[in-house]
């Protein structure tokens, strides 16, 4: 019988076995996606290591760069976060777009009327109105796919729409909420409801501690709750679920709230934290986080926590552009196109996410999991 010594080390080498495997295919992709983009840069007559020292330049270069990507990628946390929970349990949420949207505008309204209140009151309040206003738009296409069989992919995108027209108008020329002076914009939230950033003129605020919070919980309740064992049940086989007597239209409704109050949180967060926003809501914001954080949940494999990683290579990516094309200018004046530096982000995320290409190129023997369904077709849960 082995010891409890060899039994600890067994165990200990099993993990990080088990971490190598979950790893090694992403970072797998990464290299070939550098390599792949490295090819493209030559080609077009760019130097890659010109190139690349400008994106580590920009993104990790020194602490203003880490703090820059830090910044980008926390907002990501949560919509990424809003996207898997919903895949779980097989529904495609397109539209955390519209749930930061409505998220954002809900707080700023809260944030500017109980601006006035202690701090400890009014920074969970104002938070608290933006997760429940994403909370609500995102139960919308919950109850519509539970009790009618709505596609939630049609009513997300739709409701995208309509959260961008209503905040567009909340915030326009006549609007109810536009700042005098200023073009589609709120009022300052209080200055009781705003959350601090961590350091001192740097755009990063508390929202990433708040985020990697947020992806731990979301991971304990997927996979330590029994509420998790009925959405990943109902995402893996919605009829062997009713048979266990699992109540889809419960399940259904309560994923994509949830999914909204993440997507929402992200949302109130960037009002009360983010100084780029200067505590308001703007009607830029959210713009194009519905997409993005599709492509995020991809490269993190619908995992929780590797959420964590993928935003981080997100918001690398994203702020390190600027500096790898001001570092490829050339004599001539030419300098690396955007388009350009826009493929090798989609590169990363498409090798990343599409595992068995990377399989079938390196011939790596495919292994089994946990598969996640995206999406079903249209129809009734019962």
């Amino acid at each position: 019988m082995a010891s409890p010594a060899v039994t600890l080390e067994t165990e200990k080498r099993n993990i990080l076995a088990k971490i190598f495997r979950q790893l090694f295919i992403p970072l797998l992709g990464i290299i070939t996606a550098l390599i792949v983009g490295a090819i493209i840069i030559f080609i077009s007559g760019f130097s890659p290591l010109q190139a690349y020292g400008g994106l580590w330049k920009g993104s990790f270069g020194d602490l203003e760069a880490i703090n820059g990507t830090l910044a980008t990628a926390t907002p990501y946390m949560f919509t990424a976060l809003a996207v898997v929970f919903a895949f779980r349990a097989g529904l495609f949420n397109i539209g955390a777009e519209g749930q930061i949207k409505i998220g954002a505008i809900s707080a700023a309204w809260v944030g500017i009327n109980v601006g006035g209140l202690p701090s400890f009151l009014a920074i969970p309040l104002t938070l608290a109105g933006g997760c429940l206003g994403g909370a609500l738009w995102g139960a919308i296409p919950g109850a519509l796919k539970a009790w009618s069989g709505a596609h939630e992919v049609i009513t997300t995108i739709m409701l995208n729409y309509i959260a961008t027209f209503i905040t567009s108008w909340l915030v326009g020329a006549d609007g109810p909420m536009k700042a005098p002076a200023r073009m589609s914009q709120s009022d300052q939230i209080g200055e009781n409801a705003r959350i601090g950033t961590i350091v001192q003129g740097q755009p990063l605020h508390w929202g990433l501690v708040i985020g990697v919070t947020m992806a731990l919980t979301v991971w304990f309740i997927l996979y330590k709750t029994p509420l998790g064992l009925e959405i990943r049940t109902v995402g893996a086989n919605p009829s062997a679920a009713r048979y266990a007597g699992i109540n889809l239209k419960f399940i259904l409704l309560a994923t994509m709230a949830i999914a909204g109050m993440l997507a929402g949180m992200a949302g109130s967060l960037e009002v009360m934290g983010s100084p780029g926003f200067r505590y308001r809501y703007n009607a830029a914001l959210g713009s194009g986080y519905g997409f993005d954080s599709i492509a995020i949940a991809l490269l993190a494999k619908n995992n929780p926590l590797a959420v964590i990683a993928a935003v981080i290579l997100f918001g690398a990516l994203k702020q390190g552009a600027s500096q790898m094309q001001f570092d490829t200018v050339a004599a001539d004046g030419r300098q690396l196109p955007g388009d350009l530096i826009l493929m090798i982000q989609a590169l990363v995320i498409l090798f990343v996410a599409a595992d068995q290409v990377l399989r079938w190129l390196y011939r790596i023997k495919a292994q089994g999991g946990e598969g996640v369904v995206l999406t079903r077709g249209w129809g009734k849960a019962e």
